[in-house]
């Protein structure tokens, strides 16, 4: 049984007299059961929204959250003042705190989970675990940056592998976006609000709508000043449009794309022109 009790051996008295009186203050939004626990949204007073779960483990109350903790900065075990309003509130909604059973994760191979962690997974794994050891910080961002500048990591070779690596990828997957693209959602003819359009300014908007992500991400590289790999993903994405000729049929969407699909790297190419970093190749002004 979670009673109230548990809550106060949990916290120190400064999170739970802040707890209290933000889940008073009807500051907890969502409590749900999760996870033998309790998952929610709970508003402090700036107004800012944060993630929080509270449940038994190793018959203890514990608690995570998307926040950092003036409250008990020295006791990453200690319940915060956004956990403690979400158990309150819990407790008030009757939720189970049931644990599920141990012998699931003690017969569990830790390797082998890691390795078959989906890329969203991975993704909370690495946040939780800078929340948890907030030392790492370092460490991540460094590898961040190199992650982005080369991202295979694994490859043998050195930079210069590295880049015809991501270069590859690119291209391959936007030659597959583009040759997958179906004609069927290509919307040609009169629509509301939007007049007559053709067939051939339809399929020219799917194919940009392929491109966009990659956009994205030269944008996101060029704003942290990864000018080489930006500049990879750009080689890529034409690479892609280049393969793209001539090697579709009648019934794809890039029959009616227009006659060079690498005018479709306008965007990308105006990126790095705005960037001070164009392509060499690159002579549109």
């Amino acid at each position: 049984m979670v009673t109230e009790k548990s809550i106060e051996r949990a916290a120190s008295p400064e999170a739970l007299l802040a707890g209290r009186r933000l889940h008073a203050s009807g500051a907890v939004s969502e409590t749900a059961g999760a996870y033998a626990g309790a998952g929610g949204f709970v508003v402090d007073d700036t107004g800012t929204e944060f993630d929080v779960w509270v449940g038994v483990q190793n018959l203890r109350l514990v608690g995570e959250r998307d926040c950092l903790d003036d409250a008990a900065p020295s006791d990453a075990a200690q319940l915060c003042a956004h956990a403690v309003a979400l158990a309150l509130a819990a407790i008030d909604a009757d939720i189970s705190w049931a644990p599920g059973p141990a012998s699931q994760a003690d017969d569990a191979d830790p390797a082998a989970a890691l390795a078959a962690l989906t890329a969203a997974e991975k993704g909370r794994l690495l946040d939780t675990l800078l929340r948890q050891r907030p030392e790492l910080h370092p460490a991540a961002e460094e590898l961040a940056v190199t992650l982005l500048a080369a991202p295979s990591t694994g490859h043998r070779g050195g930079a210069d592998a590295a880049a015809a690596q991501l270069r590859d990828e690119t291209a391959a997957a936007v030659e597959l976006a583009l040759q997958t693209l179906d004609i069927n959602t290509m919307q040609a003819g009169y629509t509301p609000g939007r007049g007559y359009v053709d067939e051939y300014s339809a399929a020219a908007e799917l194919v940009q709508q392929a491109l966009e992500p990659y956009e994205r991400d030269v944008a996101r590289r060029l704003s942290l000043g990864l000018t080489d790999a930006a500049q990879t993903i750009a080689l890529g994405v034409l690479d892609g449009l280049r393969a793209c000729e001539g090697s579709y049929d009648g019934d794809q969407v890039l029959c009616y794309a227009g006659e060079d699909l690498e005018d479709y790297a306008h965007e990308v190419l105006s990126l790095l022109r705005k960037a001070g970093a164009p392509l060499p190749e690159d002579d549109d002004e």
